[in-house]
């Protein structure tokens, strides 16, 4: 899964004769509510760890409705919790190709799209202690440099001119591994093993795109 997100610039790049509308780059902020989930979590719900969300998306479409949305954002995953005291912080440079499909298009009135895709995400800084690292034999827990998810969402987009658009996108993003790789000396959590942790989290971005280049459809 490493290699989608070239995979998927090269698809892009290979139907250059395909596309209509404009392309379209957006610069976005947000906010970030992220969550934990896995066996290490003992099927207990935790507290959502709010944060900003930042970054990048390109929009190229390439036939009707269809179209791909390349992101690269700055984001900050993990939880918090008060009542079993513990903080995990995790925060990711992550980069997401989604399929961007039209439901509503009108020019000058809110559209109406859905995104769906998967993400890779690289670790810039983490922290992991409290309580939930004592249980388990450990001082601080340790994380994996990548994680990767499936991203799936809503979103909508206003035009003001040909030079600007304002985008409004609802994502949520599931982790499919564990972000896990402490070793747990507990016997009571399969000694020599670890046990997942993967991350969830919900955003709402909003973006100021400029297209670009000519506009050959709609």
């Amino acid at each position: 899964m490493r290699y989608f997100m070239g995979i998927l610039i090269f698809a892009v790049l290979s139907y250059p004769a395909s596309i209509l509308g404009q392309p379209t780059l957006s610069v976005r902020e947000g906010l970030n509510l992220a969550t934990l989930s896995g066996e290490i979590m003992d099927g207990r719900p935790v507290n959502a760890r709010t944060t900003l969300k930042m970054g990048v998306s390109g929009t190229f479409p390439v036939r009707g409705r269809f179209g791909f949305q390349l992101n690269g954002d700055y984001v900050q995953k993990g939880a918090h919790d008060s009542l079993y005291d513990f903080i995990i912080e995790v925060d990711y440079i992550e980069f997401s190709g989604l399929v961007n499909i039209t439901l509503i298009s009108p020019y000058h009135a809110p559209s109406l799209f859905i995104l769906a895709g998967p993400s890779v995400a690289f670790k810039v800084r983490s922290e992991g202690e409290g309580q939930l690292a004592r249980r388990h034999s450990r001082d601080r827990f340790e994380f994996k440099t990548t994680d990767f998810g499936i991203i799936v969402g809503l979103g909508t987009q206003m035009t003001f001119s040909e030079a600007m658009v304002i985008k409004v996108e609802l994502l949520y993003t599931e982790g499919i591994q564990s972000i896990n790789k402490t070793i747990f000396d507990d016997p009571n959590y399969r000694m020599g093993k670890t046990n997942s942790i993967r991350n969830r989290a919900l955003s709402v971005c909003v973006g100021l795109g400029f297209p670009y280049g000519r506009r050959t459809g709609g």
